[in-house]
Formats: structure tokens, C-alpha cells, sequence
């Protein structure tokens, strides 16, 4: 062992010019079997320090990077820090094509659900919409997190065109309900008359969907499976809510159109 492992031997000197001597003694011993040109300049003005991390996500990363930026501004406030790689780069990028991703879902979500109030003509059950169509995408992605812990930019991409898919469920939902209501049928009969006339062709949209999708799941591209996984579970949760769901809701909630009373002669 070098120095017999003597504690007093692993301190940097204080002195400057004894560092820059050592270092000068090391370039010359070992200039061969280990150039000192990658990891400090010839001057010794700047060093470089290579971090390697363990496997860790896009956000830990970035926290790291930051950790690192403040310690070193607090132990050596003289010196300059340039820090950079490539990892660091596609972090920055995936964090901001995520919340430019999600910006973007938001302002779907919004001009889908002035449409729906529009086309439907009613501001009430436009709001309504907004739960089954916000419902399906965000509890599949909730368990894509908790299970798959990792939601990158591409899969993102996916949540924000979700909301296309789920929409036509409901509008056909919707509008076949409002039409019983509208012409005085009762909650349940509204409801029963939505389903009876849109639930089967709705079924077997979704299951075209759905079959058809889940053939991505056996493609070589991972960005394929990735987009099966997530679409197929979305399109049949969200049939399933406009069915279940959706009804429960408007029941609890729909109070705008009373039905018309039956005359007796």
C-alpha cells in the first residue's frame, strides 16, 4: 500500500504551488500510462470531473445537476462551474416537451369542451362531459405511472390524443339523452333511449379499436407497444364509463328538464 495508508498522506495541501508541484511530478511519472490531458488543462486552471450516476429518471437527474450546482457555488465561490452532457440535454428536453405536452392536453380538453356545449346546446352538460372524457385517459396513465414509473414524452404525446378518441362516446351519449329530455321523457327513460340507440354502435366501434390496436402490442418498436398498451385500455375504459358512468352522473346531477306531466282524461 502507498504511504502504508497513512491518513496524513490523503489531504490536499493548502498551498498552491505545492498542489501545482505534485501535479507536475505526477504528469512526468505517468505521462505515459496515464495522460493527464483529459481531466485537467495544461496550466491547471481547470479540471474536469466526470459524475457517474446509477440508473435514475429524467427528474432525479436534473435534481442531481442542481444539487451539484449549489454545493459547488457554496464550497468554491471563486471558482466557475461549466457543466453540460448529453443526458442533461434530453432531460431539459423531455421535461419541456412534457409540460409543453400537457399544456397542450389542457387546451384540447378546453376547445373539445366549448365544441361539446356548443354542438349539444347546453353550457350544463357540456361541463358534464368534461369527467368521462377526462376520466378514461387520466386513470390509465395514473397506473402506467405507478406500475411502469416512467412516462417520457412519447407516451405524453398519447395522453393528449386520447381525448379524441374517448370524446365520440360521449357526444353520442349525450345527444341521444338530451333528445328524450328534451321531448319529455324522464331521467331514466332518457337514459335507457341513449343507450338502446347508441351503446351497440358504440360497442362495436370500440371494439374495432380495440382488436385492431392490440395488434401494435406484438410490433418490434417499443414506441408501437407502448402506444397499444396505453389506447386499448383507454378506449374500453372510457366505453365503459359512458355506459355506467356517465349515466349515474347525469341522474344525480340533471335537473334541467323536468318531465312533462301525463294528462289523465
Amino acid at each position: 500500500f502507498i504511504n502504508d495508508q497513512d491518513p496524513e498522506y490523503y489531504f490536499l495541501p493548502d498551498e498552491e504551488s505545492t498542489v501545482e508541484n505534485y501535479l507536475d511530478a505526477f504528469a512526468l511519472v505517468n505521462s505515459k500510462e496515464f495522460p493527464m490531458s483529459g481531466f485537467i488543462n495544461d496550466d491547471f486552471s481547470a479540471i474536469t470531473v466526470f459524475v457517474n450516476a446509477t440508473q435514475i429518471s429524467n427528474q432525479e437527474l436534473l435534481d442531481l445537476d442542481l444539487e451539484i450546482t449549489q454545493r459547488f457555488s457554496e464550497e468554491f465561490s471563486d471558482a466557475t462551474l461549466i457543466h453540460g452532457s448529453g443526458l442533461l440535454v434530453f432531460s431539459r428536453m423531455d421535461e419541456l416537451v412534457t409540460t409543453e405536452l400537457l399544456q397542450g392536453y389542457s387546451v384540447s380538453l378546453m376547445l373539445i369542451t366549448l365544441t361539446l356545449i356548443f354542438g349539444l346546446g347546453s353550457l350544463y352538460f357540456g361541463i358534464l362531459s368534461v369527467l368521462p372524457n377526462l376520466l378514461p385517459a387520466t386513470m390509465v396513465f395514473g397506473f402506467w405511472a405507478l406500475f411502469v414509473g416512467q412516462l417520457d414524452p412519447f407516451v405524453m404525446m398519447l395522453f393528449s390524443i386520447s381525448i379524441g378518441l374517448v370524446v365520440d362516446d360521449t357526444v353520442h351519449i349525450l345527444s341521444h339523452y338530451l333528445e328524450g329530455r328534451r321531448t319529455g321523457a324522464n331521467q331514466a327513460e332518457a337514459v335507457a333511449h341513449s343507450i338502446r340507440v347508441a351503446g351497440p354502435a358504440l360497442t362495436v366501434t370500440t371494439l374495432v379499436l380495440a382488436l385492431g390496436t392490440t395488434i401494435l402490442i406484438f410490433a418490434n418498436t417499443i414506441y408501437f407497444q407502448q402506444s397499444a398498451k396505453l389506447l386499448v385500455p383507454i378506449v374500453v375504459l372510457a366505453l365503459v364509463l359512458d355506459l355506467l358512468y356517465l349515466p349515474t352522473i347525469l341522474k344525480r346531477f340533471d335537473n334541467r328538464f323536468p318531465a312533462k306531466p301525463i294528462s289523465q282524461s
